[in-house]
């Protein structure tokens, strides 16, 4: 719905992207993958190979109720200011814009301080 509108988004589903992209990504969500690894580490296996060696979908790794893990700089660093999220988010470097947006449950909407 973002890209549709015009809105630059860094994750989500893509067809096409440059490899170099994904490896940015990564830096942002390495973080959360090791949290997540520590807490469950043989459910994660199979998503991370998948996210490192082939795939579309650039995601966050972070689930309901986890630390919040992403690596804001990184982020601050390409130029992104928002990050909207189906989660409530944590963090002292986030700022609540609008929690359940337009009173739909699963949208929520942060600035990166």
């Amino acid at each position: 719905v973002f890209v549709v509108n015009d809105i630059r988004v860094t994750g989500g589903y893509y067809r096409y992207y440059p490899l170099d992209y994904k490896y940015k990504y990564l830096e942002i969500v390495k973080d959360q993958i090791d949290y997540q690894a520590k807490k469950n580490k043989k459910d994660l296996d199979d998503e991370i190979f998948n996210f490192k060696n082939s795939g579309q979908f650039l995601r966050s790794f972070y689930k309901k109720g986890d630390e919040f893990k992403i690596n804001l700089n990184k982020l601050k660093e390409m130029n992104i200011s928002y990050i909207v999220s189906k989660y409530e988010l944590k963090s002292k470097s986030l700022k609540k814009i609008c929690e359940k947006c337009e009173e739909i449950n699963d949208i929520n909407l942060y600035y990166i301080k």
